[in-house]
């Protein structure tokens, strides 16, 4: 076996072995944490529904690795005669926002149904942002490149100057991300995903 293609494999069992790491310290994680934020969910729950007409939650097809698609689980922010799948609201003072909906924004506390999502496997807790399905169809070659891996409730996109903009016109973090896989990685982004919502300056 040649030097190159040992080392080859060496990184693909390396990788295998990350990801399989991930996933259960994801699962473990998530499970963890909808127990002990079950209370507030409930409370979350019930501001949203006091707060305008609709249920609490809703789904919106996303697409996940390798382009598969699936349903990924968030409160409700927006008032329910609005179409979710328009694009998504970017100025805290946007019309279609419900008051309750601003402050979840502001703090990411709209995204903790997701954990629901990583229990299921469609998504880890750190990865590239899962796209609307139009979206992606106007993929090029190399912004495809993100599908490669499991999307997250939180990346390195996310914590940029540039969470602002379109993800599709960032994908430096996402593929930054994939090159560099690994857990010490992962708790990075982690840490500085709760120093960032602390700070409020989650939008």
């Amino acid at each position: 076996m040649s030097n190159n293609l040992a080392q080859d494999v060496k990184q693909c069992i390396s990788i295998r072995f990350t990801l399989i790491v991930k996933r259960i310290f994801d699962a473990i994680v998530a499970s963890i944490l909808l127990i002990f934020l079950s209370p507030l969910l409930f409370v979350i729950s019930i501001l949203i529904r006091k707060d305008s007409p609709g249920p609490p939650l809703f789904t919106q097809t996303r697409v996940g690795v390798n382009g598969r698609l699936f349903s990924m689980y968030k409160f409700r922010t927006m008032y329910v005669e609005y179409n979710p799948y328009d694009c998504t609201p970017k100025d805290p003072a946007d019309p279609r926002i419900t008051s309750i909906g601003k402050k979840l924004r502001k703090r990411g506390l709209d995204e903790l149904p997701q954990l629901l999502n990583i229990l299921k496997g469609d998504m880890n807790i750190v990865g590239p942002r899962p796209e609307l399905p139009f979206i992606v169809e106007k993929y090029n070659h190399s912004q495809k490149k993100r599908l490669i891996a499991k999307p997250g409730v939180t990346c390195l996109w996310q914590l940029s100057p540039h969470r602002k903009e379109p993800i599709h016109k960032h994908i430096e973090y996402d593929i930054y991300y994939i090159e560099h896989l690994s857990l010490l990685l992962d708790l990075k982004i982690i840490f500085r995903t709760i120093f960032a919502i602390i700070k409020g300056f989650w939008i």
